[in-house]
């Protein structure tokens, strides 16, 4: 092949297939590029290009395409001005290109590259093509794309790199599809995209990464998928994606995998999120969204595991936070970790019993949707607020045990959270029972004298909520004193006058047992012997009582 056959080629913009022929020096092409007037385009397929291809700083006024080439040496395109630039499955030993501008697109899929890539200050005008690339590393760094912006979408699907892939602070204007992709940094980092901002969405279905993905930052104007992907970094986090912004969904299904925990903290999600995998963490945090804003549901549904802990303080869920999957924590250790969580509902229905500790203080939610089943040895109950109870299936008993087990104590909040949602369901006397059982469980804080009176009211008036409990009583104890006052009205009852009225034994009896009650028979008549003694039990009896009922009538057993 002679200059001019190449010269003629590029004239016209015809392509030349040169596979099998003679090799061509890097210069001639060089050369080539540089002529005035420029080449329409240049074209080559499948030839050998010896020597080092050095294009920096040119200005290229035509489409360059040097497609399954192989270069002896480096490629190198800093800061090189161009239409349009494509390697498609060239081999090269070390591509550096930072700092390239095209107004087009760059073209560098099936790429085969030894040494690295650089692309550091990149600015393509259309598309970025890695698909099926092969990089391999240069210091533990296969793709260095720092500050990069692409007008249009960024192709890696199907890429595979032996080292660290680095898009900082990198803009795409559409999307980023890292579908398929291979990453191996095992024990480093094997996507770093802090600050990304792609215009549509990020997808990286089937990816396989050895080593950490970190988002932080990012902001993305579509979805976030990792369905079917598997990350590895089971010294650290998996995936760490702090304050990334995605203005739809966020999905982690069909078969994806994570062997180390995901970070997502003071994420923002337009959307929901979606985990149908499994998390394996060893006794560390499963989930962390610390602080994060979901304006859909938040789901984990039933084909997810995970033997890590969910910890999720001070999030918000706009709608639904929901938990239909398996948690395989032990005993003693967190499950769920929802301080301070805001959500529309809570659904906690896991598929196996949690053993481990469920901790909601302080967390509010309109409805809570959740089994028997579900509910761990020691909840942590303290300050969780909720309007509805949507399981009714659930009886009373077990709710009252569900709040016996709160890890935190004795909190009368919780009951009189309990039974406001009773009330607010027309469960009147559900709502009374759990009232009844909060003032027996507070003896366990009162002093004896205290615990001596709790249990009179219990007995006598259920603490304000079952007094007709007090007028069982009195009609016990006038139907007892008319009989024991009766039996001793011959031997120890004496008139205080002739003149007096009859004795009436259920008359005395309802006269020394209710204070406020003058039938003129305790004042006609005086008890003697152990019949005085009844009397006296009997008044006191009658104080207790009418006591009680005053403070339930009244209110004052209603107070914590």
């Amino acid at each position: 092949m002679t200059m001019e056959e190449l010269a003629d080629a590029a004239r016209t913009g015809r392509e030349l297939d040169l596979t099998g022929g003679e090799p061509l020096d890097a210069a001639v092409l060089v050369e080539l590029l540089a002529a005035d007037p420029p080449p329409r385009a240049v074209r080559l397929r499948g030839v050998r290009i010896v020597g080092e291809l050095d294009l920096g700083a040119m200005t290229i006024d035509c489409p360059l395409a040097l497609e399954q080439c192989v270069f002896t040496g480096a490629v190198r395109l800093t800061e090189t001005e161009a239409k349009s630039i494509g390697l498609r499955g060239s081999q090269v030993g070390y591509l550096r290109a930072d700092n390239v501008r095209t107004t087009g697109f760059l073209d560098l899929a099936e790429i085969e590259v030894a040494r690295a890539v650089n692309l550091s200050g990149a600015r393509i005008g259309r598309d970025l093509y890695l698909t099926r690339a092969r990089l391999r590393q240069l210091e533990k760094t296969a793709l260095l794309a720092m500050g990069i912006e692409v007008g249009g979408n960024l192709h890696a699907r199907d890429l595979t790199a032996e080292g660290a892939l680095i898009l900082t602070d990198t803009t795409i204007g559409g999307h980023f599809d890292i579908s398929g992709a291979s990453v191996r940094n095992p024990g480093g980092k094997a996507l770093t995209a802090d600050n990304l901002q792609v215009g549509t969405s990020l997808l990286g279905e089937g990816l396989s990464a050895a080593g950490a993905v970190f988002l932080s930052g990012a902001r993305l104007g579509g979805n976030l998928v990792f369905d079917d992907a598997r990350l590895s970094n089971p010294d650290g986090f998996a995936l760490s994606a702090d304050q990334v912004s995605v203005a739809h969904d966020v999905s982690f299904r069909n078969g994806f995998s994570s062997d180390g925990p995901l970070r997502l903290i003071q994420a923002r999600i337009g959307g929901r999120v979606v985990f149908d995998g499994s998390v394996t963490t060893r006794q560390h945090p499963a989930f962390v969204g610390d602080g994060i804003h979901v304006e859909g549901d938040l789901e984990f549904r039933r084909d997810f595991t995970t033997d890590g802990q969910i910890h999720l303080v001070d999030g918000r869920i706009g709608h639904k936070l929901r938990f239909v999957g398996t948690s395989s924590v032990p005993a003693g250790g967190a499950a769920f970790q929802l301080n301070s969580v805001q959500a529309g509902s809570l659904e906690l229905l896991a598929a196996e019993p949690v053993h481990g500790q469920v901790d909601l203080v302080r967390a509010r939610v309109n409805e809570l949707f959740d089994a028997p089943e579900s509910w761990p040895s020691a909840p942590g109950l303290a300050g969780f607020e909720y309007q509805t109870l949507r399981n009714e299936n659930v009886s009373v008993r077990q709710r009252l045990s569900w709040l016996r087990s709160d890890g935190f104590g004795y909190s009368p909040a919780g009951y009189d959270q309990l039974a406001a949602a009773y009330r607010r369901a027309g469960r009147v006397e559900a709502a009374r029972r759990v009232q009844v059982a909060k003032q027996w469980r507070r003896r366990r804080v009162l002093n004896p004298l205290g615990k001596l009176w709790n249990w009179l009211l219990y007995l006598t008036v259920g603490y304000g909520y079952r007094t007709w409990l007090a007028g069982l009583w009195l009609v016990l104890l006038v139907s007892f004193g008319t009989s024991l006052f009766g039996g001793a009205y011959r031997s120890d009852m004496r008139a205080s006058a002739p003149s007096g009225p009859a004795f009436q034994p259920v008359a005395y009896s309802l006269d020394v047992l209710i204070p406020i009650v003058d039938l003129g028979q305790k004042k006609s008549w005086y008890p003697q012997g152990p019949a005085q003694v009844w009397s006296w039990v009997f008044t006191g009896a009658g104080w207790v009582l009418t006591t009680a009922v005053v403070a339930g009538l009244t209110n004052a057993l209603k107070r914590d």
